[in-house]
């Protein structure tokens, strides 16, 4: 799905199958840090740098959505401004 250092461009959600996370240690060892379901979302760690920081690797025939960041940052704005506007009014 995506490799570490690669730009953070979308959020995903596994929709079937399961999909595991690594880190790649020096000398190559692969550290296991996650394993994805169905129902779990993927990628929210990018955010912050903006960039990927673990590989994420289809285990079997896997289906997920992608949500692109642009998406996912708009519906962020017109949340925030429908929630300060209820919260101060």
């Amino acid at each position: 799905m995506f490799r570490t250092g690669d730009p953070f461009d979308s959020l995903y959600a596994v929709r079937s199958g399961s999909i595991k996370t690594v880190v790649v240690h020096d000398g190559g060892r692969e550290q296991v840090t996650g394993l994805m379901l169905a129902g779990d979302a993927l990628g929210l760690h990018g955010i912050g740098d903006g960039a990927h920081t673990y590989d994420a690797i289809a285990l079997e025939d896997s289906s997920v959505c992608a949500s692109p960041l642009m998406r996912c940052s708009n519906a962020l704005a017109v949340n925030r401004t429908r929630c300060k506007g209820a919260c101060t009014g």
